[in-house]
């Protein structure tokens, strides 16, 4: 299973089924021209769809050429326009035109699409003749290693004349307009005459070129374009050639590599694939590795190039850097490739246990807004960039090793100071009603809204503050009077949010119960949070809870597009975490690729960021060994892995048997739900159940109680 998926929503927004997709409204165009705008490419589609906004697009700028991609009405439009611009001429740019492939926010591409083309430059050879031999060994001594016309000439002793007396010299890699003059400059010694020979052809760099582009025949449409990158005056001409496919790219090389044309003055032409890896990052991590970056390229600056572009300016906060690998041996580019992927990938954060590598450290908080402050201002201090996947719970970090360290501990403190200073108060019955209406706000304007909020999913207060300050909060709970009597029942036009006439009313068609539009949509927007899908209405009817579920059609009506589609995200990756035995993301940061899970090692390449992983291990595939071997080994440390196993047994903690994510007890009954796959466990035999009620059944049958001891 790839990037691209089809997922089906039903009602309350649960996904009915996943699927592979193969139809998409957006498309991309390489090879554009490099001063390409957002402007022209809006241009270019205008004939397709007018007015296209601009956020529908975006334009990247690279080395040589400019990459777009934009985002159409519908699947049939992007299908005219791929049709109609595919293999067009812009302005001396042949475009290619295809549909997007969707890419995370560190992903790389590679390809041996262009083709490094090197011949010898015509050249001349002048003959100098001396008025003695001694003068002739002179000229070379004072001539060897100089240069004219950018050229290093070379200077060679020919045989006196036995007749005369006298001595030639050869000065050859002269440019083909070289002059007496330029020699009397460089030779200063007196000689007697100077013979130049024809030079070895008469081609111009371009003209050269056309005929090199002629070799391939009835292929030249495969070429989308050429630029030579040599100086005039260079001994050698280089030129690279953009290939539209790689197949294209080999029958040159293979066919005309070595060969001798005519057209060169009988010397070879040397074809060599320039394979590329190309990684797109966000702006945030080419600041936060850019050292790391320069001393890779320094590093291995004899074996492959490695250039960084884009997202660098100060409205590039939206526009993807390029980090871009070249070389002429594919060895080395992948050798590289993976340097630079370890470091543009980041680190994963994890829970430290007692000098041992815990699980990925994650919480809610660090997805809240609170909790994005925090991280941004710990990534300011520690001058890295900390990425928050709220898909797959996990923080990754970018940076400085040493900088990394002092951010995940920070983190780490960040997350323990919460989880001490938080607390769920529940707000029961009518008195719940009086706090939607009045009790919230008098709490937040005596401590402060960002300590006060509202859970409307479990009906209670959530506090983060001191313990003297929560024990205010429970004394102004338990001595709140209800002064006017409420109903807990059903009343007609009331919204079962704020218990209050519902205003701009918005009524569920399969139960009637109406809303105010601010709380409905507040309320469906918490589930980014809670995660409780399908969203079911809380209203009840005769005292019963009614649970029908929400309907598409008034989630997307009272929802933003972005706000609709970060719902419909939540909900997707929500049913990946809770099939573990069924999906895995890429282990990738930041990389959304989704993958079935096998049972018999089967080797999955990433369509995104090209890693190769083992489909049963969930890991880097592990050339070489089994999957057997590889689960036997891939703890190294064995003493390390022993004491955090024996951490775990001293503090209380087990792995969940669904999905092996770690889970603490702190308190209540022995009915657990991990937070990551929300499987319903059983904490006394770790048996897995698919809801709450057989859980307690079960508890009761088997263990004779749930594991709260009343005194």
């Amino acid at each position: 299973m790839g990037a691209t998926l089809s997922v089906t929503f039903g009602q309350g927004l649960k996904i009915s089924s996943v699927g592979s997709a193969s139809a998409t409204s957006i498309i991309t165009i390489h090879n554009l021209p490099a001063d390409t705008s957002a402007e022209t490419v809006k241009a270019i589609l205008a004939e397709f769809e007018e007015d296209l906004p601009p956020d529908a697009l975006r334009v990247i700028p690279l080395e040589e050429s400019t990459y777009a991609t934009a985002k159409l009405r519908d699947v049939a439009t992007a299908k005219k326009v791929i049709a109609r611009l595919d293999g067009m001429h812009h302005k001396d740019h042949t475009l290619s035109v295809k549909p997007y492939q969707p890419k995370g926010i560190s992903n790389v591409s590679q390809s041996a699409t262009r083709v490094s083309c090197t011949w010898y430059s015509p050249s001349k050879i002048a003959s100098i003749t001396f008025r003695d031999h001694l003068a002739a060994q002179r000229a070379v001594t004072a001539g060897q290693g100089k240069r004219i016309k950018g050229r290093k000439i070379e200077c060679k002793l020919q045989s006196a004349y036995k007749s005369h007396g006298r001595g030639e010299i050869s000065v050859g890699n002269l440019a083909v307009d070289t002059t007496e003059e330029d020699l009397h400059r460089i030779i200063p010694t007196g000689f007697i005459s100077v013979f130049f020979q024809r030079p070895t052809y008469d081609k111009s760099p371009d003209e050269a070129m056309v005929y090199i582009v002629s070799l391939l025949e009835h292929k030249k449409s495969e070429i989308e374009g050429y630029e030579i990158v040599t100086k005039p005056e260079a001994s050698k001409t280089k030129a690279i050639i953009r290939f539209k496919s790689e197949a294209s790219a080999a029958i040159l090389v293979q066919n005309y590599n070595g060969k001798k044309q005519d057209f060169l003055g009988n010397s070879p032409l040397f074809l060599q694939p320039i394979y590329t890896a190309n990684f797109k990052i966000a702006p945030e991590i080419r600041r936060a590795v850019a050292k790391e970056l320069a001393e890779l390229e320094s590093e291995h600056k004899e074996i492959a190039r490695i250039r960084v572009f884009g997202g660098s300016g100060i409205n590039s906060s939206h526009a993807l850097a390029t980090v871009r690998i070249t070389g002429q041996k594919k060895s080395d580019v992948a050798s590289v490739t993976a340097f630079v992927g370890n470091l543009v990938r980041g680190q994963l954060c994890r829970r430290e246990a007692e000098g041992t590598k815990g699980d990925a450290l994650w919480d809610p908080y660090f997805a809240s807004v609170t909790g994005i402050r925090r991280i941004t201002q710990i990534g300011h201090d520690t001058q890295t960039y900390i990425y928050c996947d709220r898909r797959k719970s996990q923080l990754f970090l970018f940076g400085a090793e040493d900088k990394r360290r002092v951010a995940s501990r920070l983190l780490l403190e960040s997350l323990a100071s919460m989880e001490e200073n938080t607390h769920n108060h529940p707000i029961p019955g009518a008195l719940w009603r009086y706090f939607m209406r009045e009790g919230l706000r008098a709490l937040q304007d005596k401590f402060g809204e960002e300590k006060v909020g509202i859970n409307v999913v479990k009906r209670c207060i959530t506090f983060n503050g001191t313990p003297a300050e929560l024990e205010d909060v429970r004394t102004i709970v338990r001595n709140t009077e209800v002064k006017t009597a409420l109903s807990s029942g059903d009343i007609s036009g009331e919204c079962p949010i704020c218990f209050d006439t519902a205003e701009d009313s918005t009524r569920f068609s399969s139960c009637n119960h109406v809303y105010c539009l601010s709380c409905l949509t507040d309320y469906i927007k918490s589930t980014l949070d809670t995660r409780k899908f399908p969203i079911s209405c809380i209203g009840e009817t005769k005292g019963l809870p009614c649970n029908c579920n929400l309907e598409l059609s008034i989630a997307s009506s009272v929802l933003s597009a972005p706000e609709f589609e970060s719902i419909l995200a939540t909900t997707f990756s929500d049913y990946i975490r809770r099939r573990p035995s069924e999906y895995a993301y890429c282990p990738t940061p930041n990389c959304n690729t989704v993958y079935s899970i096998t049972s018999d090692g089967k080797v999955f390449s990433c369509v995104d960021c090209l890693l190769d992983i083992c489909t049963s291990c969930k890991v880097e595939a592990h050339d070489g060994i089994t999957c057997n071997d590889y689960r036997c080994t891939k703890h190294k440390d064995e003493k390390a892995q022993k004491d955090y196993e024996e951490w775990k047994k001293q503090n209380g903690v087990q792995s969940c048997p669904k999905c092996s994510t770690d889970i603490q007890k702190a308190s209540g009954c022995n009915h657990i739900t991990c937070g990551n796959c929300k499987a319903h466990i059983c904490w006394k035999c770790l048996e897995v159940f698919e809801s709450a009620g057989p859980v307690y059944e079960h508890m009761n049958r088997e263990h004779g109680n749930i594991g709260i001891d009343y005194d």
